[in-house]
């Protein structure tokens, strides 16, 4: 039975899901390859190889496997403020 998994969700940003082939989060359809997706705040989104990025995302890094991807994520993403807060908070700081 495939069921969804819910990789990230942030205010303003796409609810990310990927098939799962049981009950346990880190296993996916055998061989399935994944690619990284960035849109334009910063934010990052794991996405199947074999489905076209939607509108307003682009490739931040090639297929790999699930695992690897999401470790990808987690070195590059280490401020989960969309990109124009950031920039608001650096031009007036508190």
């Amino acid at each position: 039975m495939l069921t969804g998994e819910t990789i990230a969700r942030r205010p303003g940003s796409l609810l990310v899901t990927a098939e799962t082939t049981s009950t346990a989060a880190d296993q996916t359809i055998d061989g399935e390859l994944f690619v990284v997706l960035r849109n334009d705040e910063d934010q990052y989104s794991l996405w199947p190889a074999a489905k076209a990025a939607p509108a307003g995302w682009t490739l931040a890094r090639a297929a790999a496997t699930k695992a690897d991807s999401l470790a990808f994520i987690e070195d590059v993403w280490t401020d989960m403020r969309p990109r124009r807060l950031r920039e608001a908070i650096d031009r007036d700081p508190l």
